[in-house]
């Protein structure tokens, strides 16, 4: 579950019902967007030599990697933050990559080159 002590302020919720509306008028584009480039991540990810055996879950651009490793997922988000790169994880043995769903492709590339200098 998820709480916010400033959810429900009045600028967070207009801000808010903007998103719904954008969302809502734009949704064929972020759509077919999140398909994309949920779809590089993934084939990107796959291809990196991680140190471990690993496991890809996606739904669109909410991505969670896996290890058999309790330590390893925890390395890599530590070498990413310091490389200036925010990913973050649920577990010792995953990290999870949550990108904005307009990422476009060249800030993709950014953060997963980064990431794969940090495996």
């Amino acid at each position: 579950s998820y709480y916010s002590t400033f959810g429900w302020q009045p600028l967070n919720t207009a801000i808010t019902i903007s998103n719904v509306k954008y969302f809502l008028s734009n949704n064929k584009k972020i759509l077919d967007n999140t398909e994309k480039m949920g779809n590089y991540f993934v084939d990107r990810l796959e291809n990196m030599k991680f140190r471990y055996p690993m496991q890809i879950r996606a739904k669109g651009l909410a991505i969670a990697v896996r290890f058999d490793n309790n330590s390893y997922a925890g390395q890599i988000k530590q070498k990413c933050f310091n490389k200036g790169l925010l990913i973050a994880y649920a577990t010792p043995n995953d990290f999870v990559l949550y990108p904005s769903l307009l990422i476009d492709q060249k800030t993709a590339e950014e953060g997963l080159d980064i990431l794969e200098r940090c495996i």
